[in-house]
Order: C-alpha cells, then structure tokens, then sequence
C-alpha cells in the first residue's frame, strides 16, 4: 500500500513540474514576441522618421535653390548663330547652352574668343564676332541685362514704359514676362479672378509658384497701374 502511495505522489510531483515547465515556456515566448514586435515597430518608426526627415530636406533644397536661381532666364542670342533670337533657358544656364539653343556657330563665327562656361544672366545678351571681327581683337560680348530702376517705370534715358500691366494683361501678355511661363501665368489669372485686382507687384508673392527670389527677377517688368 504505501508503495502504491509513493508512486501516486512521484506521479503527482512530475506532473506538477512539467505543467509549470509549460507555463514558464509559454511566459517566455510570449515576452519575446512582444520584445520583437516591439522593435520591429520602433525600427519602422526610425524608419519612418528618417523617410520624413530626407523628404523635408529634398523640399528644402528645392525652394532654397528656387529661391537663388528662379525658374529659367531669357537671354539675346546674336551674332555669327544659325538662328540669332531670344531664348528660355534654365536658370544657370552657361553660354553653350545659349549658342546651342541658336542652332550652334556658323562657319563664319568667331569663336575662340568666347568662354563657353560663363554662366548667363536673366536679361543678358551673347553676341558672337565673325572671324575677322575676332582677328581685330573685336571678341564675344555677353553683356548683362540692364532693368529698370524700381519704381521708375522707365530707363534712365526716358525710354517707353513696356512693364506689364499685370491687373490687366491675358495669359499671352504675362508669359512675355521674363521668368513668366504658361503656368505661372494661369496661376496669375486664376489669384487675380478669386482674390480681385493687385494692390501692388509684391502681391505677386502671393501667387503659388511664385517666391521672393522669382520675383525680384521679374518686379522691374511688371506693374499694377
């Protein structure tokens, strides 16, 4: 009899241990998943931050660069160029960029005189010697462009005020705007239609797209009156 009783203990007692054995096994694998699920959200969140942060600063860096550069620039191709005119460029554009977008030299051209890496400004001219001009020493000019001075509305010489009219001018007259292309023109007319006429060219700021360093380029062109 006792015998049978020890065994039923014995029994009793390996039971009892495997079922904890069990609890602390289940216990442990749960605080792990729960460990790994919560840095597998932790590692997402970084993830997640550090996506943001490099989407801030590529938005950054594109308004800052907006900002320095604008847009694109007009210059006056001339000269010794199969297709002398005004052309849109990006801005920073370089002389080459001017000269290819007239259609190259001609064979007449005087060339050696021009540095093709100059970096080009909004209103400037490129005129291109022939070669007996360069011969004589008569090289490439690229002259910069010379607005008006604020709030003049004309030259230093009394020339015709040609400043649009931005109060009053259509998509077609806008996009003759240095600086103004077809968007920034709708974008003109569509503030002018929902928020009225323009007190002044500074309102122009107010227009999506265009920003301070956009509109320094073109407020010599534009008035309101």
């Amino acid at each position: 009899m006792k015998s049978n009783e020890n065994l039923k203990k014995r029994v009793i007692e390996i039971a009892v241990i495997v079922v904890m054995s069990c609890i602390l096994f289940l216990a442990c694998n749960h605080n792990s998943s729960g460990n790994e699920i919560l840095i597998s959200n932790n590692q997402k969140d970084e993830t997640d931050a550090t996506q943001t942060s490099k989407d801030v600063s590529s938005e950054a860096l594109t308004e800052a660069s907006e900002e320095l550069f604008g847009d694109f620039l007009y210059v006056y191709v001339c000269g010794e160029v199969v297709s002398p005119g005004l052309y849109e460029l990006p801005a920073g554009s370089r002389a080459m960029a001017a000269v290819e977008a007239a259609g190259g030299f001609t064979e007449n051209a005087g060339r050696n005189s021009l540095n093709l890496a100059q970096t080009l400004t909004d209103g400037s001219m490129l005129r291109i010697p022939t070669l007996e001009e360069e011969k004589k020493g008569e090289g490439a000019q690229i002259s910069e462009g010379v607005g008006y001075p604020e709030g003049s509305g004309a030259g230093s010489r009394g020339e015709t005020d040609t400043r649009v009219n931005i109060n009053t001018a259509d998509s077609a007259t806008l996009c003759t705007i240095p600086g103004i292309g077809e968007t920034k023109a709708n974008a003109i007319l569509r503030y002018r239609e929902q928020n009225g006429l323009f007190a002044s060219p500074e309102d122009l700021m107010n227009v999506p797209g265009i920003k301070s360093g956009t509109f320094d380029k073109i407020r010599e062109y534009v008035k309101t009156d």
